[in-house]
């Protein structure tokens, strides 16, 4: 798993304020991680729960599965433009969308509970319906 300075960096140059091969610096940095953190409050209440906690130092773990980086990075991207004041590129904004489409789909389907059906009659062969002389 990624460090959360890793997800922060990734986010930057997806956004080219930080230039391949590059660091961030100690403001990007700690800008990247506030908004992660907030980024991840709003998915957790808007039941995007991927299992994140509040962050406080960059060298940490980031605390998200590896299915749901990309639109993590994606989206940190597009809500760091703003603050950095930059443009995003319509490839971008594409990815962050169907990113975040996957997670929320993700977390419901993980919400789902399964049904017994165990109570259910099977029915009995004579009662299928046949198609071919339109009776029982």
């Amino acid at each position: 798993m990624p460090t959360n300075t890793k997800i922060i960096t990734d986010a930057l140059m997806e956004i080219a304020v930080v230039a391949d091969g590059q660091t961030a610096s100690a403001s990007e940095l700690a800008d990247g991680l506030t908004e992660l953190n907030q980024m991840m409050a709003v998915w957790t209440i808007d039941d995007k729960n991927i299992g994140y906690f509040p962050q406080d130092t960059g060298s940490d773990t980031c605390p998200i599965p590896i299915w749901a980086e990309q639109a993590v990075k994606t989206n940190l991207a597009v809500n760091l433009a703003a603050i950095f004041r930059v443009p995003v590129s319509p490839e971008t904004l594409v990815r962050a969308g169907n990113g975040l489409t996957f997670v929320a789909k993700k977390c419901i389907n993980a919400k789902l509970e399964g049904v017994d059906n165990d109570h259910m009659p099977y029915g009995a062969p004579s009662t299928r319906w046949d198609i071919s002389t339109d009776s029982i």
